[in-house]
């Protein structure tokens, strides 16, 4: 096997890194294109990403162009292997995460195998293969970044329904305080029944503040009842709730 001097070594794994980096990082196309080896040929992670001439290899590079968001890489590794005199095979793995304001949820490790032509002053890329972890693979070539995309978006709209429910509730009790003299709470289900939500009207009629109100019922429902009628009080609540009903 041949030797590999130190600096020639990080040379290499520069060069292997730069690929990842200017493609997925910095969207730099015009360096890859500049750095392609006359005999490329690439295979990417799908069934439908297969490139066996140079052309196509270069094509889907340039199809590239602008459809991959920004992205973090973390944990990199290269492992160099010497194949031929000026060959080499540059072996590697990394995370990708995506940038904050990329409207993407993008979280996935990817793994690299680049051959690399050494030119004396400078390199080329002649194959490359990037691919994912098969449980994470999906049909599109820009994959992850169109999953994570439609993630973002899943998201989005169910945050943004919930927020909608919300606002709907807030109107109702609204409303429902407006109809009637005094003041309401609503309280989580958990063991003390802690509130979720108390008006400013209801620790008026027992002539407290807000603060003295949850500080007086240990910021609670079961504070609310009479000592003496908290078991029976518990075990209506029990009977209500029974069987997943909600009400």
């Amino acid at each position: 096997m041949l030797n590999i001097p130190q600096e020639k070594l990080t040379a290499i794994k520069n060069f292997a890194h730069q690929y990842i980096f200017k493609l997925l990082c910095q969207q730099d196309i015009p360096f890859i294109l500049a750095h392609l080896d006359p005999q490329l040929i690439g295979i990417g992670a799908a069934e439908h990403n297969y490139y066996d001439t140079p052309q196509a290899a270069k094509d889907f590079i340039l199809s590239l162009e602008g459809q991959i968001p920004a992205c973090e890489l973390l944990n990199e590794e290269w492992t160099i292997l010497p194949l031929a005199q000026g060959l080499y095979l540059a072996q590697g793995r990394h995370y990708l995460t995506s940038d904050e304001d990329q409207q993407l949820l993008v979280q996935t490790h990817q793994r690299a195998t680049i051959v690399i032509r050494d030119l004396g002053s400078d390199f080329s890329y002649v194959y490359i293969n990037l691919s994912h972890p098969y449980q994470e693979l999906q049909g599109t070539e820009n994959f992850p970044f169109q999953v994570g995309s439609q993630t973002y978006k899943y998201m989005e709209a169910e945050l943004n329904k919930a927020k909608e429910q919300l606002q709907q509730k807030q109107q109702q009790m609204e409303v429902v305080l407006h109809s009637v003299n005094g003041g309401v709470k609503s309280s989580n289900d958990d063991d003390t029944y802690s509130y979720a939500y108390i008006s400013e009207e209801l620790p008026g009629m027992f002539g407290y503040t807000m603060e003295e109100f949850k500080k007086f019922t240990g910021n609670n429902a079961m504070g609310m009842v009479y000592p003496p009628d908290l078991p029976r009080a518990l075990a209506d609540c029990n009977e209500c709730f029974k069987d997943g009903n909600p009400t």
